[in-house]
């Protein structure tokens, strides 16, 4: 699995785990996790794709 993929799938994973505490009404928690996933999301957008590599 490459960089960009993993990082994918750890940005859906956070996703799910700011619904989970969006229902659980853990707004400040939320918050922080939403900010996080806002810097990952930028990340992934800066990584090179494998055909830029190439």
């Amino acid at each position: 699995m490459n960089d960009r993929a993993q990082l994918q799938e750890l940005r859906d994973d956070l996703y799910d785990r700011l619904a989970q505490l969006d229902i659980a009404g853990e707004s400040v928690a939320a918050a922080h996790l939403d900010a996080a996933v806002t810097l990952l999301n930028r990340s992934i957008e800066l990584l090179p794709t494998a055909t830029e590599m190439e």
